[in-house]
């Protein structure tokens, strides 16, 4: 089995607490906290950075992005967030636990 990125997690919660709390959007803050049970890690200052840096790289409303566009922001620094629904191509970036 390949090894989860931070991006994969983070795509993975979103789509988890989206489900759970059967919304649009989620909070940074419960993003942080998903990711960490996810990864099964400290949810601690390190790893909430490595959590934004990786959502801006993937949004294109942001100015780090990076050309994958996974993740959406109801508006910049709102910390409200949700994917980009892209259908089944979606599954070459995603790698499932």
């Amino acid at each position: 089995m390949s090894k989860t990125t931070i991006k994969d997690a983070i795509y993975i919660s979103i789509k988890n607490l989206m489900r759970k709390n059967n919304c649009v959007y989620v909070s940074l803050k419960d993003i942080y906290s998903e990711v960490a049970s996810y990864l099964e890690k400290e949810q601690n200052y390190g790893l909430e950075s490595s959590i934004r840096g990786r959502l801006q790289e993937c949004c294109s409303q942001y100015k780090f992005f990076k050309g994958e566009n996974l993740f959406k922001t109801r508006e910049v620094k709102s910390g409200m967030w949700t994917i980009v629904k892209i259908g089944e191509t979606m599954n070459k970036y995603i790698r499932y636990k």
